[in-house]
């Protein structure tokens, strides 16, 4: 007993020396811009190399801050590293007894025009990460040889996993439509206020980073079922820095020469007050050319125009509050849109739209690690659909005649608040992070229709069914929208880390009060520095669209059918959309998911992931119609009709699902060169594979299918690679499974089960050559090549109508093209 006594005296008289000879490096890493930069890799190592074994590794917390405790004092190195920055490395420190600290800067990844030993960070195994993230940066989407690399849209086609683009340019993640993926703008939503769908234009040098989570996302994300895709802007440093691209028109020899796509672009950046407040400013001017090769020469192209211009600027108004803003105006012209072999000039329409997107955060740090920010924003749009003229559109076996029958106006309009809030970390069981939020959004759609009608005949010319409309087509539809969540991110152990979340949602359409708990973990097997696996559970609920709810406001359809001889056969029969009381649930989707990530020597990454999405509960319109009672003849009668052909009630009918698995290998070599190979094996399925809507009223018996967008395989390879100093080449393959589609009669009404067929495997390679030169004083960039190598007939439209003589036809896609881009990348 003495014994014990005795050394716990001796032990209590040496903790105070050991406090003293304790040796503590804590700091804060930022950004350029003095912003904390959340999640850097950091190891400090002794400048010893026989000391190596004694190096420390740590993560920076959401304020950037770090603490390192190493038992002695000395001479060490410091190396800082974060996907998206440029690599910090073999940065001296000397470190003595007691309290040591240090601040860190970070810059963010761009292109190297400066003669300077800079490294890229290589892809890292982040053991705090623990969504399935897919993230591209700005010098990725200037570098990669997607097909019209003006477009921010066409670029997240190089993100590997189930990310495809279908044929009318409609991007889809993770199996899910358009509309259920949550796109947020420098951390706002960008959406389209009555499609849900990400509509924008946006040059593709104001993007910093583009990042994709899917499955297993945070509780902050909500309203989004196949996936959180958010769009960081680029902002401007203590440097000026400027460019341009594409400034000089190219031509094509395309059924002769002619003025090619020419989308020029300016992008400056530069300080406003060196270290305290600073401006980036991005403008796009599109002009594009569409030749359609199978129309005789005259009626046979279309021209497009459109800008945008991407404006931010950070203000900060002291060290702990920094200041944000932004502004994104859109404009775009495409007359005679919609020319193809099977729609001639006059079946086109004339589309004008316009976009305004503003938005203002303030962001406070204060003292022991809470960081709170505010934020407002505002979009507006306007869209303008004009026919060619008003005669009756006609739909053929062999194609379309007349004009198009809708001529519209539409608006709509989204003002958001949001307010984040980080706590303090405490410990218990662990380390605690706890994030806290809010949001409300309030909606508007007014719109404006007048629609004529369209007429189906036979092949040999006589009429079959037509088709006009009845009602008002303008009306006015409102929606309100709060949620508030929960996140804890627990560092259980040190190798295993655990999010635990709950989101809440209402809306006023809807009026159900959603609870969406979120699980993930991310575990480094016996604290493994290059093996992570990660994975979890989520419950997300897709946005209400007001586009759905908003068909029973609209026209209604009255079908005369006729027989061989022109004769009248039935009708008129009426098609209504309603949407009756309001005992509806929010869609639900179940994602599970689970991922391995592994680091080899020489800066190779792989990662795998499966995903599962099941929903259920979403919105579709039903046929409730069964049998002519007095009371639906009253209401037919009330209409126009003699009778109901369809009576279509909104119900919570739709089931999805959804699976896909993932291999990706990245490597990055040669300091800032990168080399990507991905391959993905998918399934999306639907009971509601096609969308009936007023302007495409389809007769179907049977809606259960793959959806439009499924490609079971997809391959994707791209990389750029040095020759010399000044040259280098790049290329990009992608590979896919055609999508599929459905077969029709001359009545419209779809033949077997739909989306049977398939389009031909898709097939695009590119390969260009970048020489980098300096004339006058002044940087350049020229870069010349082939797009679609092999000359794929990549097909987008196809006869599908089994009366034509040419039914299963393909049309479409873009030819082998020779292309040119030039650049000017500022001053030497």
């Amino acid at each position: 007993m003495r014994k014990s006594l005795y050394r716990l005296a001796l032990l209590a008289a040496m903790l105070p020396r050991m406090a003293v000879a304790q040796v503590a490096l804590s700091g804060r890493i930022l950004d350029e811009n003095n912003v904390a930069v959340q999640g850097a890799a950091l190891t400090l190592r002794p400048q010893a190399p026989a000391h190596e074994a004694f190096a420390r590794h740590i993560r920076s917390d959401p304020t950037g801050a770090f603490a390192f405790l190493i038992p002695k004092p000395g001479q060490y190195f410091l190396r800082a590293e974060h996907e998206g920055f440029f690599l910090l490395e073999n940065l001296p420190v000397e470190l003595k007894e007691g309290e040591n600290e240090i601040t860190v800067v970070l810059s963010h990844l761009r292109e190297v025009h400066e003669s300077v030993d800079v490294a890229y960070s290589p892809p890292a195994i982040d053991f705090e990460q623990t969504a399935a993230e897919q993230a591209v940066t700005g010098n990725d989407i200037l570098f990669v040889l997607y097909p019209s690399s003006h477009s921010l849209r066409n670029a997240m086609r190089i993100m590997p996993g189930a990310v495809v683009q279908d044929n009318i340019g409609e991007i889809h993640f993770n199996g899910g439509a358009a509309d259920q993926t949550y796109w947020t703008l420098d951390g706002f939503n960008i959406t389209d206020p009555l499609t849900g769908r990400f509509a924008s234009q946006l040059s593709v040098e104001a993007a910093r980073s583009v990042a994709l989570s899917s499955g297993r996302y945070s509780a902050e994300f909500g309203k989004g079922s196949a996936g959180a895709l958010a769009i960081e802007t680029d902002m401007g440093a203590d440097q000026f820095r400027y460019s341009t691209s594409n400034f000089v028109p190219g031509i094509e020899n395309r059924k002769g020469l002619t003025i090619g796509d020419w989308r020029p672009r300016a992008n400056v950046s530069g300080p406003i007050v060196r270290g305290r407040a600073w401006f980036s400013n991005s403008a796009d001017v599109r002009y594009s050319k569409h030749i359609v090769e199978e129309i005789p020469e005259g009626d046979d192209r279309t021209s497009s125009y459109g800008f945008s211009n991407m404006f931010r600027t950070q203000v900060n108004l002291t060290p702990a509050n920094i200041l944000y803003a932004g502004l994104l105006a859109n404009s775009f012209n495409a007359p005679r849109s919609g020319l193809t072999v099977l729609d001639p000039h006059e079946t086109t329409v004339d589309r004008r739209s316009r976009q305004y997107f503003f938005h203002l955060k303030d962001q406070h740090s204060f003292q022991q690690g809470l960081v709170l920010e505010v934020g407002y924003a505002r979009n507006r749009t306007f869209g303008r659909e004009i026919p060619q003229g008003h005669e009756i559109y006609v739909l053929t076996p062999n194609g379309r005649q007349g004009n198009f029958f809708v001529d519209a106006q539409r608006w709509g309009q989204r003002d958001q608040w949001l307010t984040n809030a980080i706590l303090p970390a405490f410990d218990l069981a662990g380390s605690h992070q706890l994030k806290i939020g809010s949001d409300a959004n309030w909606l508007e759609y007014r719109q404006d229709v007048r629609r004529t009608g369209f007429e189906r005949r036979r092949l040999d010319g006589t009429l079959r069914r037509r088709v006009t409309f009845g009602g008002d087509g303008n009306f006015r539809r409102r929606n309100t929208e709060f949620a508030w969540y929960l996140q804890d991110t627990w560092k259980a152990r040190p190798n295993l880390l655990l999010e635990i979340g709950v989101r809440q949602d209402w809306d006023s359409i809807v009026g159900d009060l959603t609870t969406s708990p979120r699980f993930a973990f991310s575990w480094a097997p016996s604290g493994s520095r290059h093996t992570k696996i990660s994975g979890g559970d989520a419950v997300v609920y897709d946005a209400t669209k007001l586009q759905t709810f908003t068909r029973n406001l609209d026209q209604h359809t009255l079908a005369t059918a006729f027989d061989q001889q022109g004769n009248l056969d039935r009708g008129p029969l009426v098609t209504l959309f309603t949407i009756d009381g309001s005992d509806f649930k929010a869609p639900r989707y179940h994602n599970w998911s689970i991922g391995l990530e592994q680091s080899f020597p020489g800066d190779f990454y792989a990662r795998t992931n499966y995903l599962r999405r099941r929903g259920r509960d979403g919105f579709t319109f039903v046929n409730t119609f069964e049998e002519l009672t007095a009371d639906l003849q009253t209401q037919a009668a009330a209409l126009g009709g003699t009778g109901f052909e369809a009576l279509y009630g909104c119900r919570n009918a739709r089931r999805d699902e959804f699976d896909s698995f993932e291999v990706t290998v990245r490597k990055t070599f040669r300091k800032q060169y990168v080399w990507l190979g991905s391959y993905t094996r998918s399934r999306s399925i639907s009971n509601a594979a096609f969308d009936i809507s007023i302007d495409n009223p389809a007769l179907i018996s049977e809606n259960f299918g793959p959806t439009s967008w499924d490609a079971p395989h997809r391959f994707l390879s791209w990389g750029y690679f040095p020759l010399t100093k000044k040259w280098a080449v790049g290329y990009m393959v992608e590979g896919r499974s055609g999508f599929p589609f459905s077969v029709e009669d001359d009545e419209g009404r779809v033949v077997g089960p739909i989306n049977s067929w398939r389009f031909p495997n898709f097939l695009e390679f590119n390969v260009h050559l970048e020489r980098r030169f300096s004339v006058f004083g002044h940087r350049w960039a020229l870069r010349g090549g082939v797009n679609n190598l092999t000359d794929h007939r990549n097909a987008t439209v196809v006869r599908n109508n089994i009366s034509s003589p040419d039914f299963l036809q393909f049309f479409g896609g873009t030819a082998r093209a020779f292309v040119t881009r030039i650049r000017w990348l500022g001053k030497n």
